[in-house]
Protein backbone atom coordinates (compact mmCIF):
# COMPACT_ATOMS: atom_id res chain seq x y z
CA UNK A 1 0.00 0.00 0.00
CA UNK A 2 1.31 3.34 -1.38
CA UNK A 3 0.48 6.25 0.88
CA UNK A 4 1.72 10.27 0.88
CA UNK A 5 1.39 11.82 3.90
CA UNK A 6 -0.02 15.22 4.24
CA UNK A 7 2.77 17.77 4.03
CA UNK A 8 2.89 21.51 3.41
CA UNK A 9 6.36 21.10 2.03
CA UNK A 10 7.24 20.75 -1.38
CA UNK A 11 8.89 17.83 -1.82
CA UNK A 12 6.28 15.23 -0.67
CA UNK A 13 6.48 12.16 2.17
CA UNK A 14 5.85 8.47 0.92
CA UNK A 15 5.53 4.94 2.64
CA UNK A 16 5.07 2.15 0.44
CA UNK A 17 4.15 -0.62 3.36
CA UNK A 18 3.51 -3.89 3.01
CA UNK A 19 -0.19 -4.87 4.17
CA UNK A 20 -0.39 -8.47 4.76
CA UNK A 21 0.32 -11.54 6.74
CA UNK A 22 3.76 -11.33 8.78
CA UNK A 23 5.98 -14.17 8.11
CA UNK A 24 6.91 -14.29 12.06
CA UNK A 25 3.84 -13.55 13.96
CA UNK A 26 5.33 -14.40 17.20
CA UNK A 27 7.71 -11.06 16.91
CA UNK A 28 5.77 -8.65 14.62
CA UNK A 29 1.72 -8.59 14.01
CA UNK A 30 0.08 -8.89 10.89
CA UNK A 31 -0.70 -5.48 9.36
CA UNK A 32 -3.80 -3.41 10.31
CA UNK A 33 -6.15 -0.91 9.42
CA UNK A 34 -7.91 0.14 12.47
CA UNK A 35 -11.13 2.22 12.46
CA UNK A 36 -14.43 3.24 14.70
CA UNK A 37 -14.78 3.27 17.60
CA UNK A 38 -10.72 3.36 17.84
CA UNK A 39 -8.31 5.68 16.76
CA UNK A 40 -8.11 5.56 12.77
CA UNK A 41 -4.79 4.42 11.73
CA UNK A 42 -2.72 2.15 9.50
CA UNK A 43 0.19 -0.53 10.94
CA UNK A 44 2.68 -1.75 7.56
CA UNK A 45 4.80 -4.98 9.28
CA UNK A 46 7.70 -3.96 7.01
CA UNK A 47 8.03 -1.16 4.38
CA UNK A 48 9.64 -0.80 1.26
CA UNK A 49 12.44 1.35 0.12
CA UNK A 50 10.60 4.49 -2.39
CA UNK A 51 12.39 7.10 -3.99
CA UNK A 52 11.63 10.68 -3.71
CA UNK A 53 8.55 10.23 -5.60
CA UNK A 54 7.32 8.01 -4.15
CA UNK A 55 7.95 5.06 -6.60
CA UNK A 56 8.92 1.37 -5.57
CA UNK A 57 13.00 0.63 -5.24
CA UNK A 58 13.47 -3.08 -6.45
CA UNK A 59 16.73 -5.41 -6.38
CA UNK A 60 18.60 -6.73 -9.27
CA UNK A 61 15.77 -9.32 -9.89
CA UNK A 62 13.29 -6.91 -9.81
CA UNK A 63 11.84 -7.54 -6.80
CA UNK A 64 10.88 -4.45 -4.17
CA UNK A 65 13.63 -3.78 -1.40
CA UNK A 66 12.20 -3.93 2.16
CA UNK A 67 13.48 -2.02 5.32
CA UNK A 68 12.80 -4.29 7.90
CA UNK A 69 10.81 -1.31 9.65
CA UNK A 70 7.29 -1.71 10.63
CA UNK A 71 5.43 1.30 10.57
CA UNK A 72 2.40 3.10 12.12
CA UNK A 73 0.37 5.88 10.40
CA UNK A 74 -2.33 7.82 11.80
CA UNK A 75 -4.94 8.49 9.01
CA UNK A 76 -5.35 11.98 9.75
CA UNK A 77 -1.38 12.15 8.56
CA UNK A 78 -2.83 10.47 4.98
CA UNK A 79 -2.98 12.52 1.96
CA UNK A 80 -3.44 9.76 -0.16
CA UNK A 81 -3.61 6.30 -0.28
CA UNK A 82 -3.23 3.52 -2.91
CA UNK A 83 -3.19 -0.09 -2.82
CA UNK A 84 -0.28 -1.53 -5.16
CA UNK A 85 -0.63 -5.37 -6.27
CA UNK A 86 2.19 -7.26 -5.61
CA UNK A 87 3.14 -9.04 -8.75
CA UNK A 88 3.96 -12.26 -6.99
CA UNK A 89 0.24 -12.93 -5.99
Amino acid sequence: MRVRLVDETATPTWIVGVFGKSPNRSQLPDSYAAGFPHEQDLYFWNTVNVDQDGEVETDIKGNPTLTGAAALVRWDQVAYAEFIEDPEG
